[in-house]
């Protein structure tokens, strides 16, 4: 994957597609560096309880199966945000937001989104939440 972002860079691809979100080369490296380090931190923000898991069975939702892997006893979960996949994200879309304006209609955009998302998303017990694919 960092030979294939190398390579974009090289080919000045991913520099172009930021100039033309209005961001110099410079930031636009910044950007992509900083994501690429923080997507190996996650920031913790809540601990979900102990519980017990049925193991080793497949689960199907939405079409899709999954494989519950053999645990006997969970320790609980740690929900985390992670810093590159994130945070950095909704800072460069905050700053995109704030240069071009249209924030009123980006922010429905983004309800909207939310919203069926909300709708479709399900638990799935042992895997996390499931939204269709197709």
């Amino acid at each position: 994957m960092l030979l294939f972002v190398l390579a974009l860079i090289e080919l000045d691809l991913v520099t172009f597609a930021y100039e033309r979100l209005g961001l110099r080369p410079e930031a636009a490296l910044g950007f992509l560096l900083a994501s690429l380090v923080g997507s190996t931190i996650n920031i913790p923000v809540a601990r979900l309880a102990e519980s017990s898991l049925h193991s080793d069975r497949i689960v199907t939702a939405f079409g899709v199966r999954y494989v519950i892997p053999v645990i006997e006893r969970w320790p609980g979960t740690i929900l985390a945000v992670n810093l590159g996949g994130a945070v950095m994200p909704v800072l460069l879309s905050a700053y995109l937001v704030l240069q071009v304006g249209h924030g009123v209609r980006i922010g429905l955009v983004a309800a909207l989104v939310a919203l069926i998302c909300h709708r479709f998303a399900r638990p799935v017990p042992g895997v996390g939440v499931a939204i269709p694919t197709h």
